[in-house]
């Protein structure tokens, strides 16, 4: 695709499994990934920390991850709870987290995103909805 910013190439057990380590505060497998303030931090606004950024926008960003809070839709859909946290990829990924249903997503697909969104939210649902 030539994407400026590169690319992460994985697999979807490996993505869920680094999704199981942040949701369980940056260890996995009784094995420390991240320290605990790093995963905390990757799941908290960041944005009013960052000079010149337009506030009130209600966008509310983490670091790497989107957070939901109230707003809904997207690629996390309506039934996630607030607290989720995901990122979007270039080609039609996402991977998100719902920390407080302990739910972790990951789809991985090779078409250029773009009007996904609603596509996303109707997945998003089903997976919410078939584990709770």
């Amino acid at each position: 695709m030539g994407a400026p910013w590169g690319a992460l190439v994985s697999t979807t057990t490996d993505l869920g499994r680094f999704a199981e380590a942040i949701l369980n505060g940056g260890e996995l497998e009784g094995t420390r990934i991240l320290s605990g303030a790093t995963a905390e931090a990757m799941t908290r606004d960041q944005l009013p920390a960052v000079p010149g950024f337009p506030q009130g926008t209600g966008r509310i960003q983490g670091l790497a991850w989107g957070l939901r809070g109230s707003s809904s839709g997207g690629l996390f859909g309506d039934l996630t709870s607030p607290s989720s946290f995901g990122h979007g990829g270039a080609t039609g990924t996402f991977l998100w987290v719902d920390p407080v249903r302990r739910i972790t997503s990951v789809l991985l697909c090779n078409k250029e995103a773009g009007g996904d969104a609603c596509r996303f939210a109707r997945l998003s649902n089903a997976i919410v909805a078939s584990c709770t």
